[in-house]
């Protein structure tokens, strides 16, 4: 028996199975948030990661892309309503299909909207510094000199 032919039994003899494991990592998919991790960048990979556990675990579980992105907008907090508003106005999650020819319009894409998050979060660290600076000057011009 080679080395890769144990490795795949012991894959499948001792990889986590049942409605307990799926109840687990349910919850970690949809409990997830930009909170509990360094960044969006992060956070789109400990989703991803999570996800990814949940589709292994069996082949009837199903997870598409839309669920995907709903969960990671969702997950964004409220620093990001704004954004996550205009984004839901602005990009189909599932294609729009018409009736005239029954093709589906083009949808968004996961990496896209990483990258579009990121873009919100280097727009909202650059505003809080921004408004910090601000305070600090503001603070400093009140201050009545000490001659003590």
């Amino acid at each position: 028996m080679t080395i890769q032919r144990i490795l795949n039994r012991v894959k499948v003899e001792y990889q986590p199975t049942g409605t307990a494991v799926f109840i687990s990592l349910d919850r970690r998919f949809n409990s997830l948030s930009l909170s509990d991790c360094k960044d969006v960048m992060d956070f789109a990979q400990q989703l991803r990661k999570a996800r990814n556990k949940l589709l292994q675990l069996h082949k009837s579980v199903t997870l598409g892309d839309p669920f995907l992105i709903i969960r990671f907008l969702e997950g964004l907090g409220p620093n990001y309503a704004i954004f996550r508003t205009s984004f839901y106005q602005n990009y189909p999650i599932i294609p729009a299909t018409s009736i005239k020819d029954g093709r589906g319009s083009l949808t968004v894409k996961f990496d896209d909207i990483i990258l579009l998050a990121s873009k919100e979060e280097d727009g909202l660290k650059q505003e809080e510094s921004r408004s910090a600076l601000l305070t600090r000057r503001g603070q400093d011009k009140n201050q009545k000199p000490n001659y003590g």
